[in-house]
């Protein structure tokens, strides 16, 4: 599946009055790419997500799904949305025991993935057992057992260690590999949008509207040695100036 997004503008009501989120914001994604988006704190980048994956109306433009059945899209959030009465296995195969699947295939679904992601062992846990990393885990597992043909994902390592995030960006990334899918990334963390990335998307401040984007050709797999390599560092470099820019003109304004 492929999204292309024409004019898209969004707006909440306030105290103050209306609150302009996006504004004017143009984007097309590609066939199974990895597509991650950055941008300063309230850019309107949640509310883009939102917007893509159907949970938001934008008060203008326009969002057109292309190729697939355009209805297949799960979205990750930061905070997991693990069902707390559930157990590991049962969070993990809800999705396809919503599409129909049986017990006993779901189940054997579920299990592989799970190992692959480090979770064996801890299947009949509840989520309020395990660490946040572990929850994640179980999401991720969630999603693509539901076999999308589009993944949101907002901010989904945030609340994480240092080494929890690295560990889980490397499992997510293998996973992708192995079945590559459409997914669009929101991050805070400029090196995650790079190494996770085929392009990345720099939005302006509120209202947040596209000012920059930039072409990831790193072979895969990447890992954190990437990181340091000096094409990496310097595209790091080109989106944090263009991040200080926008955060320099807020300051101005107020």
């Amino acid at each position: 599946m492929r999204l292309s997004c024409t004019g898209l503008g969004a707006g909440f009501e306030s105290n103050g009055g209306r609150v302009l989120a996006l504004r004017q914001l143009n984007l097309r994604t590609r066939e199974r790419e990895f597509l991650s988006i950055v941008g300063p704190s309230g850019c309107g980048k949640t509310t883009l997500l939102r917007i893509l994956a159907g949970l938001l109306k934008p008060s203008d433009g326009e969002v057109e799904r292309i190729g697939g059945d355009g209805e297949c899209v799960r979205m990750v959030r930061q905070e997991n949305s693990l069902f707390p009465w559930m157990t590991v296995l049962e969070n993990a195969a809800f999705g396809l025991e919503m599409e129909g699947f049986g017990k006993a295939e779901r189940e054997a679904r579920a299990l592989a993935l799970l190992a692959k992601f480090g979770v064996t062992g801890r299947e009949r846990a509840y989520p309020h057992e395990l660490s946040l990393g572990m929850k994640q885990r179980v999401a991720l597992c969630r999603c693509f057992l539901s076999n999308p043909e589009l993944m949101l994902m907002d901010e989904p390592f945030a609340a994480l260690d240092a080494q929890s995030r690295a560990s889980l960006q490397q499992e997510l990334l293998a996973l992708w590999q192995e079945a590559p899918k459409s997914v669009v990334f929101v991050t805070h963390d400029v090196e995650e949008a790079i190494l996770m990335s085929d392009r990345v998307l720099v939005l302006s401040a509120q209202p947040g509207t596209v000012i920059g984007e930039f072409g990831v050709g790193f072979s895969r797999p990447r890992t954190q040695e990437t990181t340091v390599d000096p094409e990496f560092i310097q595209i790091k470099r080109d989106i944090w100036r263009l991040l200080g820019m926008e955060t320099r003109d807020v300051a101005h304004a107020v």
